[in-house]
């Protein structure tokens, strides 16, 4: 009888392995500390470095939380490893486990572990970028980079994620935009109560936490800039150009020292059927009124490219103004 079950389960080991069945593999770090001994993340991607092909999905988790301070750089990852430090205690919707680089190079993920995913970590003070691309299909989400856990600045010498020329249709960011993203009705007159024909621009408003800069134009034919948070509830000033411009466009808000602020845009200047022309703003809110009609106070540069049949102003980088002009309708420059 004892014959019998053993020639029996033969078939079934056969048929296990000639069928392709793999067995997910985990580690879990339950260390801080940067060795290779068990338990630590260092260990973790060598063991999923090292292990066969057959043992499928490698899954690395975390049953630990704070800093691992690196003395030297972490493995490059060669195989398709889930990273995954949601899994860390006290994890809920910010990172609780952080890499600190330590000025050595961040983490990379090789052309051959196409398919990763990493999701929860805090990537700081690495020389260069904080995560370095070569694979295709990589997943990267619910981290901070160049953040630390609480939020504080802790920049990486480089970009903050490096896509090489070898890596393509990655996935930055929440999977769906739906519950990853929240969405304001701007159009709602008890929140943004000026009647805007487009919304263009968006930046922080300095160090204001939860404040915003937004930039558009008016049904009037004039500028709209709105300042408070992104959900509404802010105020909406006008931005009405010099009695010779017949119709403005504000594309880039900016926030400067002093609580000034500069605005970029396109304009129309009398007889002009085209925004041919663009400008340059700065003042401060006060300058800024809430009727359309009034010329706002300030500063206002004209930016006119000669030839030009119609330009963009688009947005502002230190001192200098950027856009596009067109000549015709058939070409275009930058």
């Amino acid at each position: 009888m004892n014959h019998i079950l053993r020639f029996l389960a033969l078939p079934s080991a056969v048929l296990a392995f000639a069928s392709g069945t793999s067995f997910a593999s985990t580690y879990s770090v339950t260390s801080l500390a940067d060795s290779t001994n068990s338990g630590t993340l260092r260990w973790a991607i060598n063991s999923a470095n090292t292990a066969p092909l057959s043992d499928g999905v490698r899954t690395i988790t975390f049953a630990t939380n704070g800093t691992i301070n690196l003395s030297s750089p972490l493995p490059v990852l060669y195989k398709p490893v889930t990273i995954d430090a949601t899994s860390a205690p006290g994890y809920t919707s910010n990172p609780v486990v952080s890499i600190n680089f330590n000025g050595k190079p961040g983490l990379t993920v090789a052309t051959t572990a196409k398919g990763s995913s990493i999701s929860g970590l805090s990537l700081v003070r690495a020389s260069g970028a904080g995560l370095t691309l070569q694979a295709s299909g990589v997943q990267v989400s619910e981290n901070f980079i160049g953040l630390a856990t609480d939020g504080s600045i802790a920049a990486n010498g480089g970009d903050g994620i490096l896509l090489a020329s070898t890596s393509s249709k990655n996935l930055i960011g929440g999977g769906s935009p739906v519950i990853s993203i929240s969405y304001t009705n701007a159009t709602n007159p008890s929140q943004f109560p000026i009647t805007v024909f487009a919304w263009q621009g968006l930046r922080a408003n300095g160090t204001n936490e939860g404040s915003y800069l937004i930039s558009g134009t008016g049904i009037s034919n004039n500028g709209i800039i709105y300042v408070g948070p992104i959900s509404g509830g802010g105020v909406n000033y006008s931005l009405v150009g010099p009695s010779t411009w017949t119709q403005i466009s504000p594309y880039g808000p900016d926030s400067l020292t002093n609580n000034r602020l500069r605005v970029v845009g396109s304009c129309k200047i009398t007889n002009s059927t085209n925004y041919n022309s663009g400008f340059a703003w700065e003042g401060t809110t006060n300058d800024l009124g809430t009727n359309l009609s009034t010329v706002s106070g300030g500063s206002f540069r004209l930016i006119s490219r000669p030839g030009a049949y119609a330009q963009y102003t688009h947005s502002a980088m230190g001192d200098l103004a950027v856009g596009n002009y067109v000549t015709n309708l058939a070409a275009n420059s930058g």
